[in-house]
């Protein structure tokens, strides 16, 4: 049954992946679709470093990704780092924290959280035996240089 339902998400998640792209490749014929903002959201919401990877080579310099990965942001003022680590999405914290530039203590509007501040909350809300895979959002985070001071 676990090999069942691994198979099912592997699917789903390639599914998904296609269905996305061929929604931006539809976009640029009829000029609809998701944009570039919705597209970065959606993969760190899903841990979907595929889509993360084709909405990338898009940008014409790691000036331009940078900048936009530094100000794409939700309705409520969540960037893309914090999202990511309000989801536990560790494989698209990895590639965002990798990228020259990116701006690692930003703060939400709504509560100043930083993207620590989330990853922190991920981890409470997971059962007792899920803490150590959670923990690892946190340290990517840490290693990374946010810092757990920030207020």
């Amino acid at each position: 049954m676990a090999d069942e339902v691994s198979i099912f998400r592997s699917l789903h998640s390639v599914t998904l992946t296609h269905l996305v792209i061929n929604t931006v490749l539809h976009r640029s014929d009829t000029g609809q679709g998701a944009s570039p903002r919705e597209l970065l959201l959606e993969a760190c919401r899903r841990n979907n470093t595929d889509l993360l990877s084709d909405l990338f080579s898009s940008f014409a310099s790691p000036t331009e990704l940078s900048t936009f990965l530094n100000t794409a942001t939700d309705a409520l003022g969540c960037g893309a780092l914090h999202i990511a680590a309000q989801y536990g999405s560790y494989d698209v914290l990895d590639v965002l924290l990798d990228q020259e530039g990116v701006e690692i203590d930003l703060t939400e509007r709504r509560d100043g959280d930083t993207c620590l501040h989330k990853a922190v909350r991920f981890v409470n809300g997971l059962d007792k035996a899920e803490w150590e895979s959670g923990t690892a959002v946190v340290e990517i985070l840490l290693d990374a240089g946010c810092d757990p001071r920030y207020v």
